[in-house]
């Protein structure tokens, strides 16, 4: 038993570490207030048309609500993605 485990041991330790083991993690850049605005404007857009689809959808008129909704997701997409450091989304179009 005791000679198993020296020789699993070697395969143990030579795994490698994918994450920093020292705590910690690379922190991504500040937003600036530029962006900070922009992330706010793009949720207000999105809260105002998510509204929107949402009445045209309780008064039975889905087809008209699909637009709204999309450009709500589309900016949403493009307010996560500034917070991530990432400089806007390619057009899906």
């Amino acid at each position: 038993m005791r000679g198993w485990r020296r020789a699993n041991f070697h395969r143990r330790s030579a795994t490698r570490a994918t994450r920093p083991l020292t705590g910690e993690l690379p922190t991504p850049p500040a937003l600036t207030p530029e962006q900070l605005q922009r992330i706010a404007d793009l949720r207000a857009f999105a809260a105002k048309k998510q509204k929107v689809a949402k009445l045209l959808i309780a008064a039975a008129l889905a087809e008209e609500a699909e637009p709204h909704h999309q450009a709500a997701e589309k900016a949403l997409a493009e307010a996560s993605a500034i917070m991530r450091g990432v400089n806007g989304i390619p057009d899906l179009k």
